[in-house]
């Protein structure tokens, strides 16, 4: 079988395309990812071409947010229609409504957590939003160090992983289940040009962790290379959902971040 091919595929509506554009806002701030590295194809309509643009060309869909808020009323104003009867006109004109009324009352309408929640519905079983699930609800945690750097996401960083079982190292992916006691490898794999930095953070949470004062949650320089990318030596020392996540560093500011890769060890 093939490798999966992503397509973000974005609809028309004038200035109704801010509401698509504040959805992805929300998946890029909450699951920390970047959409010009997560899809493989963009594509849109009308409106959504405009934003497919922007995320083809890497730009943040909080930028793509704020174009809309600025210059939306400007770009799509009202057109004035010219009806060839009364009974036709009234029986036409409610449905295209006011696209000023829209744009004054669309800002008090979006909601994050709305977006967010429906993302993650327990109605959908599927292991992807397993996983997203876990990202919106359990990763803001008080250990968890924030970024110290400026944040310019224009290259992507990608982490993969094995676990030692049996004298032999096998393939896991984000969310699989593992048992403790197993020898953990990371590799983060980028497309930045060198000379960069390679950050790390791993994150605990659970009791056993806790009990153990091993939460940690602070950010370090990595410190072992391996061949296409830097490599990251864990252990499955305790049960609960835990993570790490890769940070690219480039003169002093963040160029890719890998968003967490979970480790859930039971």
């Amino acid at each position: 079988m093939g490798n999966t091919f992503r397509i973000l595929s974005i609809d028309g509506g004038g200035i109704r395309g801010i509401y698509p554009a504040h959805v992805l806002h929300c998946i890029e701030k909450r699951l920390h990812i970047n959409l010009f590295d997560t899809f493989d194809m963009t594509a849109g309509t009308s409106t959504g071409s405009i934003i497919a643009a922007g995320v083809a060309t890497c730009v943040p869909a909080a930028d793509i947010v704020s174009m809309y808020k600025k210059h939306g009323a400007r770009i799509f104003q009202k057109k004035r229609f010219f009806w060839p009867g009364k009974k036709l006109k009234n029986m036409f004109q409610p449905m295209f409504g006011s696209v000023k009324e829209d744009f004054i009352n669309i800002a008090e309408m979006l909601d994050e957590e709305h977006y967010m929640r429906s993302l993650v519905s327990p109605v959908n079983k599927s292991s992807s939003l397993i996983v997203a699930q876990s990202k919106a609800l359990s990763f803001n945690v008080a250990h968890r160090q924030k970024p110290y750097w400026a944040l310019c996401l224009n290259y992507s960083v990608k982490i993969s992983a094995k676990y030692k079982a049996n004298a032999s190292w096998q393939g896991f992916n984000s969310g699989e289940p593992l048992n403790k006691l197993c020898d953990l490898l990371f590799s983060a794999n980028t497309n930045i040009p060198a000379p960069f930095q390679v950050y790390w953070q791993v994150v605990n949470t659970g009791k056993e962790a806790e009990d153990a004062r091993q939460l940690r949650g602070e950010i370090f320089l990595s410190k072992t290379a391996g061949i296409g990318g830097l490599t990251q030596k864990e252990h499955t020392s305790y049960t609960g959902i835990h993570w790490i996540e890769c940070f690219i560093v480039k003169n002093g500011v963040c160029v890719a971040r890998s968003g967490e890769f979970i480790v859930r060890i039971v």
